[in-house]
């Protein structure tokens, strides 16, 4: 699997797989917080199908599911959302959600670019169950897992891949109305949201995530802080500076009729 050193090299690798192949497949590494997936470039322009999405699998696995789709589709498949398809996993269904339009920019950057740097397409992303069979919309699916593969046809109100209920750090004034303009996402996992007056450890308070997020839906912009990393702004109206923010590195975008790369 190729990698690519910067974004015109991509670019130009889309667009030579899409006319060689008829689609491309981009795989993105774990940051070590945010998940691992792949998805595809060229479907909505080479076959009226909406492009497709995997979350949370090891970049092999993504690519092969993706191939395996991809080669249906050149055969005349149109998936569908649900109904459970097989041939994907051993031994396991998978099913199909709709992509909601506020991820796409998240999520699938390049097929933005590809379509005429719009997100006026359609995309599916592929979700796959537990080990029971469970799928993570069932009361029943590991917990753990939901971590690893978000579902993007839901939670427009709150981004964040941990529990809604999860306990966070803030301080007083932010309780009282001031704006949270220095978020922290450190090594062991705790969020810590601060106003212009920073973190004041005698007005520390702890309080649930969705509580905050409710108050200002602007926080989901910052969902994806990797453990270490760090943002601010001045205010609600401006835009969020990451502290160190790593580029999730494309890894690699082959795809080949014969199902190897």
């Amino acid at each position: 699997m190729k990698s690519y050193s910067n974004d015109s090299e991509i670019k130009a690798s889309i667009k030579k797989n899409v006319k060689d192949h008829g689609c491309h497949i981009s795989l993105i590494k774990s940051d070590g917080y945010n998940p691992s997936f792949g998805y595809t470039v060229g479907l909505t322009k080479q076959y009226n199908h909406p492009e497709i999405i995997v979350l949370g699998l090891d970049v092999e696995s993504t690519h092969a599911i993706l191939n395996s789709a991809f080669l249906d589709i050149k055969e005349g498949t149109k998936f569908i959302t649900e109904i459970g398809y097989n041939g994907f996993l051993d031994g396991f269904e998978i099913q199909f959600v709709n992509v909601s339009g506020e991820y796409y920019s998240d999520y699938l950057g390049y097929a933005g670019w590809f379509n005429e740097n719009s997100w006026n397409f359609k995309a599916l992303q592929m979700v796959w169950p537990d080990k029971q069979s469970h799928f993570p919309w069932d009361s029943d699916f590991v917990e753990e897992l939901k971590f690893r593969q978000p579902l993007l046809d839901r939670n427009l109100d709150f981004k964040f891949l941990e529990l809604r209920s999860l306990s966070v750090f803030t301080t007083e004034d932010v309780l009282n109305g001031s704006t949270v303009t220095n978020v922290f996402h450190d090594e062991k996992g705790n969020w810590l949201f601060y106003s212009e007056n920073g973190n004041d450890t005698n007005s520390t308070k702890i309080v649930r995530l969705e509580d905050l997020v409710k108050d200002d839906i602007t926080l989901n912009h910052i969902y994806f802080l990797n453990y270490g990393e760090s943002a601010f702004r001045k205010d609600k109206l401006s835009d969020w500076i990451i502290d160190s923010h790593p580029i999730r590195k494309v890894i690699s975008d082959t795809l080949n009729n014969d199902n190897e790369s």
